[in-house]
């Protein structure tokens, strides 16, 4: 498959006779694709996982609010919550937004962690990273 210079004309149908799944997020996957590619595909699963993509290739993190299933969204903000935590900056503003625990921890930890303010460790809901982030964020 080659680069296709009009991505308004990329369908479903350039990919008959390959695995669709695939077949559509190879274009996604392209420097220059544009969000839109990701509505063409009917299935929630497949679209959530291309906009995952979209991200990952655009690092446009407002798609990550348009992905439906918990995991790959949480994937989409736990990738761009450590990118921020990688720069040095709080991640802070993005934790309410997290629907998963796990990753809803990790993000109020890494603030804590990065603006030193102990207060975010109360709403760490485990209880060892609670008491870690303690530690760490008043040092």
């Amino acid at each position: 498959m080659g680069k296709f210079i009009n991505q308004k004309d990329i369908t479903p149908e350039m990919c008959k006779g390959y695995d669709q799944f695939s077949c559509m997020r190879n274009f996604v996957k392209q420097k220059d694709t544009t969000l839109a590619i990701c509505n063409l595909f009917n299935n929630t699963k497949y679209k959530d996982l291309c906009l995952r993509d979209y991200y990952i290739i655009q690092k446009d993190y407002s798609v990550c609010y348009q992905i439906k299933e918990q995991s790959t969204s949480d994937d989409c903000f736990s990738d761009y919550l450590f990118s921020l935590v990688d720069q040095g900056k709080s991640p802070v503003s993005l934790c309410p937004d997290i629907i998963g625990q796990s990753t809803k921890d990790s993000c109020y930890y890494n603030s804590a962690k990065i603006t030193k303010d102990t207060n975010l460790c109360n709403k760490i809901y485990k209880i060892n990273l609670k008491n870690t982030c303690y530690k760490e964020a008043g040092r």
